[in-house]
């Protein structure tokens, strides 16, 4: 089958590289390791597992989300079959109806509530304290060294209520949800994250700029999956002190080992207090 392939790259991750693959007028996804070597094959190889492994469970078991179909699985390569559709970005989502809107966040809350069904062991909470690398906080000015503190002592005074783990995709951002303009139907992409954890983390974006997800509709979701849930699981206000802090570190871990010019900074600092009050205006 492989030796038939037309490829065209279509990105790639911290293990995979992704191609679109053209096969008898038909297009599929092709997932090979990101880099040579056995250590490399490894790290991909469990990432891959994992994900074969939630599809082959999942696919049958719901019909509401759009889920990559298994074609052919070796130990250097997966295909599977694509998804029609594009990334879910902010400004997409805005361009949409309001019951669209609606459609899509009822449905992707009902999936992350059904999914978390799965439960596991008690694990501990896991302390903000890890969220930064060593150094990051020599960029911080008087502004930013005060929404730091701010959103710390906010996520100590609003601990979580519920500490049980469950199963989680942890991967949330545009790029993952790909929405049908024509089928007006959602697929998710990339599961190679999945694993047990607090159900607060499924919904916490570690690269929150970046995600080009609507917070608008973040919040919708974490409050209709509240409801589903009958109690306030997910606090909006410990994932907006994590938009945030992430967003601090989103900024300026690429310049750990660099200098930032005045002008640099200046960028950065506007693309910052730009997504900061996006969130506190939420």
């Amino acid at each position: 089958m492989v030796k038939e392939k037309t490829l065209k790259k279509l990105g790639g991750g911290c293990f995979s590289l992704t191609f679109l693959l053209h096969l008898k007028n038909k297009e599929y996804v092709l997932k090979c390791p990101s880099q040579k070597g056995r250590f490399s094959h490894k790290r991909w190889f469990f990432h891959i597992q994992k994900e074969i492994l939630f599809l082959k469970e999942y696919v049958p078991r719901q019909r509401q989300i759009v889920l990559p179909k298994i074609i052919e699985v070796s130990d250097d390569y997966i295909i599977q079959k694509k998804i029609e559709g594009v990334p879910l970005t902010e400004e997409l989502y805005e361009r949409l109806s309001l019951s669209e809107q609606k459609n899509i966040v009822k449905q992707l809350a009902f999936f992350f509530f059904k999914l978390h069904q799965k439960t596991a062991q008690d694990i501990s909470v896991n302390s903000p304290k890890g969220m930064f690398l060593r150094g990051i906080q020599k960029f911080f000015d008087k502004d930013e060294l005060y929404l730091y503190k701010t959103y710390r002592l906010l996520l100590k005074k609003n601990p979580q209520s519920y500490v049980y783990s469950c199963l989680c995709i942890s991967d949330f951002k545009s790029s993952h949800i790909l929405y049908n303009l024509k089928t007006k139907k959602m697929g998710l992409i990339d599961f190679g994250s999945i694993h047990y954890s607090v159900p607060e983390s499924e919904f916490i974006l570690k690269n929150p700029i970046r995600s080009r997800l609507s917070l608008r509709m973040l919040k919708d979701i974490v409050s209709i999956y509240n409801r589903l849930q009958k109690g306030d699981i997910i606090s909006w206000e410990r994932l907006k002190s994590h938009l945030i802090l992430y967003a601090l570190k989103e900024v300026y871990t690429p310049y750990l080992n660099k200098e930032i010019l005045p002008r640099e900074k200046e960028r950065l600092r506007k693309i910052l207090y730009e997504f900061v009050e996006k969130v506190e205006q939420l």
